[in-house]
């Protein structure tokens, strides 16, 4: 998903322009989590940086850990992922922010693929049955991701505290398909908010009211 708002209305200034973005190695991971029925929260006595779970998946017809499969290791595993692809959302925003005149677009979309090509959904079932059964419902699963944002429009809702995130900075929205609140400033333009924080005005008001303050 992504789609811009270039929106000159008399209430929206002129010049402002928002992207809400995905990140596909975020959402795989959710996905993995799901499919594979972990539960990672529990793992780090000083506390994960673990999302909450999936938004609204569909059913499968294998979840869970096979036989034989070390649980725990997988658990442990999928916490060192999410913190490494969060991590490289984060430097990704970082160079999106030192390439951003048009002349450097080539090396704006080399940079999203360097990081958008770690922990690939590919890596995680171990045999081609598993991966072949998840492929289905996971591109089923994302695409209706994507029909959110053409129903509503979550930033004319609270379109002030926009206005107010923009002057602070804000020119990017990465949506996390996760229910409950997993906000994080990502950069000094972007912001990562779960699908159920920007379906909830009042939620989603208090996330872009916090970018960008001390």
């Amino acid at each position: 998903m992504r789609a811009a708002f270039p929106m000159p209305r008399s209430l929206w200034p002129h010049e402002m322009v928002l992207t809400v973005d995905d990140d596909r190695a975020l959402e795989e991971l959710v996905w993995v989590r799901y499919a594979l029925d972990l539960d990672p929260h529990d793992l780090d006595p000083r506390g994960s940086d673990v999302p909450p779970p999936i938004w609204n998946p569909p059913p499968l017809a294998r979840r869970g850990v096979r036989p034989g499969d070390d649980r725990a290791e997988l658990e442990q595993r999928w916490v060192r992922a999410w913190a490494d692809a969060l991590a490289a959302r984060r430097r990704l925003e970082e160079a999106l922010a030192a390439l951003d005149a048009p002349r450097f677009s080539v090396g704006r979309q080399a940079a999203e693929r360097e990081v958008r090509r770690r922990h690939r959904i590919r890596s995680w079932p171990r045999d081609v049955d598993q991966f072949e059964a998840w492929r289905g419902p996971f591109e089923t699963w994302r695409r209706s991701l994507h029909a959110f944002v053409h129903e509503r429009d979550p930033e004319r809702e609270i379109l002030r505290t926009t206005t107010a995130a923009w002057r602070r900075g804000l020119e990017r929205i990465i949506e996390l398909p996760t229910t409950g609140d997993y906000t994080r400033m990502l950069s000094p333009a972007a912001l990562l908010v779960t699908r159920s924080t920007r379906a909830d005005p009042l939620a989603y008001a208090d996330a872009l009211e916090s970018f960008g303050r001390p």
